[in-house]
């Protein structure tokens, strides 16, 4: 059920009648403000969900897989809209996404960086990937 409402603003940001570009900047600070809330403020929450990784429980998968949904959605849109540069295999371009926002999705991860770093740093990574996918 925790997970849920992340899975809910994550699909949320994805489905919104907005520029690609925006988009991807809202779901990567959404997935992070949706951790920083579920992990860091909720200890149990965090230590659930570290065993749950570890343990390689269904839920997790189905988690990724909602993430990995809403970046590839995005991505597509972009593409398809001319935001986005097109020669990089989508799943390529959605798994390389995925992969440099796992920082801010990992509940260890968090923990091992402060939160307000986080933050300020986001916008830097998301920058980077932004003009990655310049056409």
């Amino acid at each position: 059920r925790a997970l849920l409402s992340m899975d809910n603003a994550i699909r949320a940001v994805a489905e919104r009648d907005q520029p690609a570009t925006q988009r991807l900047r809202d779901m990567l600070r959404t997935l992070l403000e949706e951790d920083l809330r579920l992990f860091l403020r909720e200890r149990r929450m965090h230590d659930i969900v570290v065993v749950a990784i570890e343990n390689q429980w269904h839920h997790m998968s189905v988690h990724d897989d909602i993430i990995y949904e809403a970046i590839r959605r995005i991505v597509a849109d972009g593409r398809e809209s001319g935001e986005f540069e097109r020669k990089t295999p989508l799943d390529e371009v959605t798994i390389a996404i995925r992969k440099t926002a796992a920082v801010y999705g990992h509940p260890v991860l968090l923990e091992l960086n402060d939160p307000d770093e986080l933050k300020r740093n986001l916008a830097a990574v998301t920058g980077l990937i932004l003009r990655s996918l310049a056409p």
